[in-house]
């Protein structure tokens, strides 16, 4: 035999017979029991069939009463119910063992019956009866047998029906049986849940499909368990389903915006709404990011967002191969089974792009624009909607381009060469637009070789900086190329040369361009520098064959014509200063120009390096004139003091060597109008019919034309003029053009200096040209004396009358002083400010001794004339012995002592020769003691 699995193999089955007077039941075991049962009287009887003895083994039957009976062993009877007696059987009623052993026939291989009978069962209702063991090779099988059942199953419960693709699945709960066990269920169906229900089959399970229905009809289901004695149990509930085996459709999509669309889904009866995810779609065109499910009926609505918008203007949804739709009948939707995919148009949301520019000339620009969606819309395209980074545009031409391109060239024609390598080509208004209504305003694209303008030359400049130097400038307005011949200079005149690239530098690559060179000449004189190229990296020469002439030249400007000249006396001290300034080979640069004005001590005391622009009060006139004019200085004009002025003036000429020179002179100021010292009659050279007055003034007096020269005095009530003598005598005594001191005198005019004053002069001016104006009027002192603080003072007054003169007068001083005469052989004295008063008035003839704590002059006017012209004898006291006397009277030859008659006199120091001298003189054999000194004699005047 080949084991117990064999005996399923090959459809084994057990029959059990069960005769029971009056009760008869079954139940159904999971454990292997026969498939068919036969209910019998007074008999159970056990099939098996088709065991397998072609090896000559036996098989072994065990039978075992139940734990809940009581059946006896030895009742039973085991027979063959081989109808042709092929095998041997065995029964051992003590240990329930049934051995069967093959027929000696080996061709026979079939057992058919083994029938069990006499089994006596004790008790009523669900008592089982036996537990048999089928065993062969070694491998058991059991199942139980024999019992007495009058009662049917229960109802089953939770029956469900649910489609599946056409069938329906009925599920329910299983029961138990405890009597002669649970066989089947048996499952009735109707067309509507209250018509007529027909059993479509018996089962085993708790499960049964019904296939072979109508699609989209619905059935109507109950289900009842079935016992092996028979028992029917109750119907269940009823329950509904129907037949679908139609999957879902992918139905139609719609658009909702530029980024989300709305697809329908339709099935029968119902989608199971669970089972769909994004990754079950695929689309043609863009991401799906999110999907959102709303059901409607047996239909639902996915709708599905973009990651972004598209740029297509339809989009095509299908099932994705991976993906799985079902609907509640389990039907899927899946890329095998859908019809076809749905498309949703005018979802096009991406602009058109400016995808790149490129340069056709200088003045042409191709730039390229795309649409993969809807296409271009051509018609909307102008100039406007494009803007470059340099340059303007003239026109654009889109005759290559249709609407609904996808791409294509627009050019660009530009109303002028730019002078840039670049330019950038950017959407502007609205840009390029596709047939979508999608609008690009803001790409751009940039292409290079569009410089088409030559550099433009600031500066050529060629100049002379230093020693035999020439520095040449080139300014540019854009940076020059690298290459050797982009620069080319060429030098003639003096000398001849050529400079390029490599002789020029620049300090950087950015703006201003500049670039230098220097052109080391041994040759001074005159250079042409001449430009002949001047090329960008683009090529474009800006040269024009532009030009400098340059002298070379090491000398620096020339001074002429200074005014004031060296050493001028000027009286006005705001006076204008003038040079002229030149240059032999060059000009003069106007602005190196600089002035200082001084003074010996202080070179910079006016001005300080002050220069052309510094003021009004320095110009540079086109004839090549300095002006420097002190009035126009600030706001109330520089003023000099009187004193020497220095000037200083510094100026270069245009060469880039700045070739300086300076100027050095000084002229005098004096701006000071002359002014009177003292008015002195002088004695010695007046008479009694000419007083000769001796004006010194505080400075030197022009006196060339002395005949132009007068003074006017007045007494208050007559007004003289006195002219200047003819020959102006200096204080040496020779004829002089200047001088301090001038006399005037006229014939038959005496001066009494106690009366008259000077009150104007005329033709008076020093040699700075200021004339003398008298603010006041001048006093005429009849003589000017110094007093001395080292020694005793001898003075005497020339009053030529009896009159005598206070002492204040005389002697109108500050100072401390005492006087004393010395009258009758006794001393007086005279000092105010102690109070010693021993006399009070002055006299003519008498001599005074004056001592002084400090050093002052006296300068007094007395009365110096005499009344009619003529000498009145005027007398002075004096005495027997010695006597101090002093001079009378100012006029030559009247020097002389006249002494009282009968008297004799020593005079041991001479003969008074001036007024305010004093001598003593002894005078012996006077009458009574006394005498009259006077003039003694009368002249006519």
């Amino acid at each position: 035999m080949k084991g117990i699995k064999n005996i399923a193999k090959i459809a084994t089955f057990l029959m059990i017979m069960i005769a029971v007077t009056g009760m008869a039941a079954g139940t159904v075991n999971d454990a292997g029991h026969p498939e068919d049962i036969e209910i019998g009287q007074g008999s159970v009887s056990q099939n098996i069939t088709e065991l397998d003895f072609a090896n000559n083994e036996t098989a072994e039957i065990n039978i075992t009463p139940l734990a809940d009976n009581s059946v006896d062993l030895s009742s039973i009877s085991v027979t063959s119910q081989n109808t042709s007696n092929d095998g041997d059987l065995t029964y051992d009623t003590g240990t329930g063992n049934i051995t069967i052993a093959p027929s000696s026939n080996t061709n026979v291989s079939q057992l058919n019956h083994v029938k069990i009978s006499g089994m006596n069962t004790s008790g009523a209702g669900h008592s089982t009866g036996l537990k048999y063991t089928v065993t062969q090779n070694n491998e058991a099988e059991s199942s139980d047998f024999g019992f007495v059942d009058t009662i049917a199953p229960p109802q089953p419960t939770g029956i469900t029906a649910s489609p599946s693709q056409g069938d329906i699945n009925l599920n329910w709960n299983g029961v138990s049986d405890g009597g002669s066990g649970l066989k089947e269920y048996n499952v009735y169906r109707a067309e509507t849940e209250t018509g007529s229900y027909t059993e479509i089959t018996d089962s085993s399970d708790t499960q049964e499909t019904d296939s072979g229905l109508t699609e989209g009809k619905y059935y109507y289901y109950k289900v009842s368990a079935v016992d092996y004695a028979g028992n029917e149990g109750p119907n269940s509930t009823v329950v509904s389903s129907y037949s679908d085996s139609t999957p879902p459709s992918l139905h139609s999509a719609s658009k909702i915006d530029s980024q989300n669309i709305s697809v329908l889904i339709t099935d029968n009866f119902n989608t199971t709404e669970a089972t769909i995810s994004k990754e079950d779609f695929i689309l043609n065109a863009g991401t799906i990011d999110s999907i959102t499910k709303t059901e409607s009926g047996s239909n639902t609505t996915i709708k599905i967002t973009l990651t972004s918008e598209v740029d297509t203007d339809t989009i095509d949804i299908n099932i994705n191969e991976s993906g799985s739709i079902e609907d509640s009948a389990n039907n899927v939707l899946d890329d095998s089974t859908v019809s076809t995919a749905v498309s949703v148009s005018g979802m096009d949301g991406v602009a058109p792009t400016l995808d790149n520019a490129k340069s056709v000339d200088k003045t042409t620009i191709n730039v390229t624009v795309s649409d993969s969606g809807t296409g271009l819309n051509i018609s909307k395209i102008s100039k406007n909607d494009f803007s470059l980074s340099t340059g303007s545009i003239s026109t654009i031409d889109t005759n290559n381009l249709n609407d609904g391109d996808e791409s294509g060239n627009i050019t660009i024609n530009l109303e002028s060469k730019v002078d840039a390598d670049t330019i950038t080509v950017s959407l502007q208004n609205d840009g390029i637009n596709d047939s979508a209504g999608n609008s690009n305003t803001s790409g751009s694209a940039t292409t290079n070789n569009m410089d088409g303008v030559a550099p433009t030359i600031k500066e050529f400049k060629a100049a002379n900086t230093e020693a035999q130097n020439i520095s040449i400038t080139l300014n540019v307005s854009e940076e020059l190329g690298g290459e050797t011949n982009d620069i080319n200079v060429t030098i003639t005149g003096a000398e001849n040369a050529e400079m390029d690239n490599n002789n020029f530098s620049t300090e950087d690559s950015s703006a201003p361009y500049v670039y230098t060179a220097t052109y080391e000449s041994s040759t001074d004189g005159d250079y042409t520098v001449t430009l002949n190229t001047a090329k960008d990296s683009a090529g474009n020469d800006g040269a024009d064959s532009q030009s400098n002439t340059v002298t070379v030249d090491s000398t620096g400007p020339t001074f002429s014509n200074k005014y004031p000249t060296q050493g001028t006396l000027v009286n006005d001290n705001q006076q204008m200063i003038t040079v002229d300034i030149s240059d032999v080979t060059s000009e003069v640069d106007k602005g190196s120009i600089y002035v200082d004005l001084g003074n010996n001590d202080n070179p910079t005391k006016y001005l300080d390096r002050n220069k052309t622009y510094a003021g009004d009060h320095i110009n540079f006139t086109e004839s090549g004139t300095l002006e420097i004019d002190p009035s126009k200085y600030g706001n109330d004009g520089l003023e000099f003091d009187d004193e020497i002025v220095n000037v200083t003036v510094r100026a270069q000429d245009n060469t880039d060597s700045k070739n300086e020179n300076i100027k050095e002179w000084s002229f005098e100021v004096d701006s000071t109008e002359p002014s009177v010292e003292h008015a002195t009659i002088e004695s010695s050279k007046s008479s009694i019919s000419m007083t000769v007055v001796e004006v010194t003034f505080d400075e030197e007096i022009v006196t060339s034309s002395p005949g132009d020269i007068s003074m006017n005095i007045s007494n208050g009530e007559t007004q003289k003029e006195i002219p200047a003598n003819d020959n102006i005598i200096g204080p040496t005594g020779t004829t002089t053009t200047t001088s301090k001191v001038i006399e005037f005198n006229k014939s038959n005019v005496q001066i009494n200096s106690n009366d008259y004053e000077i009150v104007e002069f005329n033709g008076i001016s020093d040699e700075a040209g200021n004339n003398i104006e008298l603010n006041e009027n001048v006093e005429i002192n009849t003589f000017r004396r110094g007093m001395s603080a080292d020694q005793l003072n001898y003075v005497s007054f020339p009053i030529a009358s009896d009159k005598t003169t206070p002492v204040e007068d005389v002697m109108d001083t500050s100072s401390e002083y005492t006087m004393w005469k010395y009258e009758n052989g006794e001393w007086k004295a005279y000092n105010k400010s102690n109070g010693i008063e021993e006399f009070n008035n002055v006299e003519g003839g008498l001599g005074y001794v004056v001592k002084t704590s400090e050093d002052f002059t006296i300068s007094p006017s007395v009365e110096t004339t005499y009344e009619g012209g003529n000498v009145a004898p005027a007398t002075a006291n004096v005495y027997e012995g010695w006597n101090l006397i002093g001079y009378y009277e100012e006029y030559d030859g009247y020097s002389g002592y006249e002494i009282p008659s009968g008297s004799t006199f020593i005079s041991p120091h001479g003969e008074l020769n001036s007024p305010s001298e004093v001598r003593w003189v002894s005078f012996t054999e006077l009458s009574d003691g006394v005498g009259n000194y006077n003039s003694g004699f009368s002249i006519q005047g």
